[in-house]
């Protein structure tokens, strides 16, 4: 199966390329270094302050759905919007996070450690397509690399995950959605 953009998306792809960004400046290497240093100290400060509070931040436990209203309430003053927004998308991207999530049979928590369920299976879903897509839109469209690039995303996905994963990229595809940014 060779999965191909349809000819609405390549147009608007076309269309919207290179030439509609204004080039970028060069960036400074040792700035972006500092920023990437004072981002990494945020980071470690705010789970310093939220594992002392919450157990599951001591650990990669998927965190429930719709956990963010808590967060937000339980972070009072200490801890900015802005910062905990940084934080939660840090925290949720980690490799770790993602290889918990993952987990067959994996079950996501409430900030006190009390079980919210189970991590569905449109998760590890989801994210098999995004692979698939994001290798699509990097030119690879062979079924063999798309099955690859999904296999590096989550090594333990069933076949039937992977088949299922394949046939909506390819629907995402034939309808024109967006592909993900490399």
């Amino acid at each position: 199966m060779k999965l191909t953009a349809s000819p609405a998306a390549k147009a608007r792809f076309k269309r919207l390329g290179p030439a509609h960004k204004p080039a970028a400046e060069p960036l400074d290497p040792a700035a972006t270094a500092a920023a990437r240093n004072a981002q990494r100290e945020q980071n470690k400060r705010i789970r310093e302050i939220l594992a002392a509070r919450y157990p599951v931040f001591g650990s990669a436990q998927p965190l429930a759905i719709g956990i963010w209203d808590e967060l937000r309430a339980a972070a009072g003053d200490v801890i900015t919007e802005p910062e905990l927004q940084d934080f939660l998308r840090f925290w949720t991207r980690r490799l770790a996070y993602r290889k918990a999530l993952a987990r067959e049979g994996a079950r996501r928590v409430h900030l006190d450690g009390t079980d919210a369920g189970p991590a569905d299976i449109a998760d590890r879903l989801n994210r098999l397509v995004a692979a698939a897509l994001k290798a699509a839109k990097g030119g690879h469209s062979a079924e063999d690399e798309l099955r690859a690039a999904m296999r590096e995303r989550d090594p333990e996905a069933p076949a039937e995950l992977i088949d299922m994963a394949l046939r909506r990229a390819d629907a995402q595809l034939q309808r024109g959605a967006d592909l993900p940014t490399a």
